[in-house]
């Protein structure tokens, strides 16, 4: 178990964040050219979600569960329904019931708001777990992500590959040191993981294979989760703060990926390539900050005092 510090510091979490909101941003902009940086979203999304799973139990261990939806309201939420409000012009005709499924993650209306949808299911599964307060829950958790990566395994694998990243958050929470012991080390055996997959991946046995589909998703996994890892390795054995520029980035992350996925449209137009990049970059930049401003600055802080004591 460690010993009561925080082995993420606030100001690396943001680091992180802004790491994997620069990895989702380039793959989703780059694969409209080629899939070069394709497993860029992947690795960004399970470090998203490894800080997501440290998170929610570092704020466990400080208040149990103690304004829990409340706090998910204002973090998650409420952004997403600012967003989702002002884009329906975008997005034609939807019911009412899609309309509160949307705003409520089930079915999210967001390009990308599978994540979404993902990270309210394994919302639901902490406050579960710890509700049930059981003695052994780490296996519990483990047991539930091996469920989860069953179920996917057949049905998503855009969440498979993911089905071990909020567990190793809650894992990097409970029982990793904050000492750095054998980092070099850790990092060399990273990213001989990640890179062998990502190699194995390309081998024309596993592309020619009957089974092409679910060695993909194996190895998607691996390369996923172990990249993700390194990236929080590296990041954690920093001495001194030498990344301003993800700070910046990582305190606006969750808006700008909010906003960049409906900005992506841009690229479905017959503008040059070289006014669709500009165009992208000036909608999520502006939309970000308006974003930001309203829900971080006006918003949240209100709410925040009517329904948090």
């Amino acid at each position: 178990m460690n010993d009561g510090m925080e082995i993420l510091s606030r100001e690396k979490s943001t680091i992180l964040r802004g790491i994997a909101i620069t990895m989702v941003v380039l793959c989703h902009v780059v694969n409209h050219y080629n899939r070069y940086f394709t497993p860029l979203g992947g690795i960004g999304v399970a470090v998203f979600l490894v800080i997501s799973g440290y998170g929610l139990n570092e704020s466990y261990k400080k208040n149990g569960l103690k304004d829990f939806w409340k706090k998910r309201v204002l973090s998650v939420f409420l952004a997403n329904a600012i967003v989702e409000m002002v884009t329906i012009p975008l997005r034609g005709n939807i019911s009412i019931v899609g309309m509160i499924k949307d705003l409520l993650l089930i079915s999210p209306q967001n390009p990308n708001g599978w994540y979404l949808n993902y990270l309210l299911l394994w919302y639901v599964t902490f406050w579960l777990i710890k509700k049930i307060n059981a003695k052994k829950e780490h296996i519990l958790f483990i047991s539930v992500a091996l469920g989860y990566g069953v179920l996917f395994f057949f049905t998503s694998s855009i969440r498979f590959e993911q089905t071990l990243t909020f567990v190793a958050g809650i894992y990097l929470s409970q029982f990793i040191s904050t000492k750095k012991e054998r980092a070099f080390y850790k990092v060399v055996v990273l990213v001989i993981i990640s890179l062998g997959a990502l190699f194995i991946k390309q081998l024309p046995i596993i592309r020619n294979s009957l089974y092409v589909d679910y060695l993909m998703e194996s190895l998607d996994l691996i390369t996923k989760t172990s990249a993700a890892w390194l990236i929080i390795e590296y990041v954690l054995n920093l001495s001194k703060t030498k990344m301003i520029p993800f700070i910046a980035v990582g305190k606006m992350s969750y808006e700008i990926y909010l906003c960049h996925s409906y900005a992506l449209s841009v690229f479905n137009t017959d503008y040059s390539q070289p006014l669709i990049i500009g165009l992208f970059i000036v909608i999520t930049v502006i939309s970000t900050v308006i974003l930001y401003y309203i829900n971080d600055v006006l918003l949240k802080p209100a709410i925040s005092k009517m329904i948090i004591k």
